[in-house]
């Protein structure tokens, strides 16, 4: 299984994210790092976990209120090895061209950005191999163009089920969302994740069982319900 780390960034810190509700996120405080530098906190996960990658919310980017490029970019100078995803509030061409520029390896399309389909389309057809769309829900509902989170046929080979309620609740995966999505995915062969809300080594047990390919993981790290040695357990 694949486990991703996430930093969430907001103004050059890494904040703790909860419930989607992003004007009330404050900076990061966990026993990994000595303060909510992204540096620093990154230093921390990868000394407590050999991660391969590295999941990066440019929150900023996502909600048009600049972006954290600079921080993404000292993020890949410093860790060449790491594999960066990153959501950046892609909704263009020239936007995904930016993130590679900057060392990522794979740009996150989040639908919650995207204006229509069209746009999504008009990327996937540029890097129809690089790119992973994320399908953001909040409260049961859709957060992206209209039907798309029902044509698998429009997606690409990774696709993120993406529960905003759920992040940071400790309250378990979106289990309806993912039984959803994961009979949608597993027809076409594609690799999904979830993303919000994973506790302890029981649900990563049980995304396994379903299929699930790879978690995106945050608050579970920095509150000790996960330890390292159930993460190699996992990896």
């Amino acid at each position: 299984m694949q486990l991703l780390p996430v930093l969430d960034l907001w103004g050059g810190v890494v904040v703790h994210a909860r419930g989607g509700q992003r004007d009330d996120y404050l900076p990061l405080a966990s026993p990994l790092a000595p303060n909510s530098s992204p540096l620093q906190v990154v230093a921390g996960l990868l000394q407590w976990c050999r991660f391969q990658q590295l999941y990066i919310a440019d929150l900023n980017a996502i909600m048009g209120d600049g972006n954290n490029h600079f921080m993404i970019a000292a993020i890949a100078q410093s860790y060449p090895d790491l594999e960066l995803w990153v959501d950046g509030g892609t909704a263009c061409h020239e936007a995904v061209a930016q993130l590679f520029a900057l060392g990522v390896a794979r740009p996150v399309v989040g639908t919650e950005t995207l204006p229509d389909l069209e746009a999504w389309q008009a990327l996937q057809s540029a890097w129809p191999e690089r790119l992973a769309l994320s399908l953001d829900h909040r409260r049961g509902a859709f957060l992206g163009p209209a039907g798309l989170d029902r044509q698998p046929e429009l997606w690409p080979g990774t696709v993120i089920a993406m529960s905003l309620d759920q992040v940071g609740s400790q309250q378990g995966p979106d289990w309806p969302l993912l039984e959803r999505l994961r009979q949608r995915s597993l027809r076409k062969g594609m690799s999904l994740l979830a993303a919000g809300g994973v506790r302890c080594l029981e649900d990563l047990k049980q995304l396994a069982a379903w299929g699930v390919e790879g978690v995106l993981l945050a608050s579970a790290l920095h509150d000790g319900s996960l330890s390292p040695a159930e993460l190699r357990q996992m990896l």
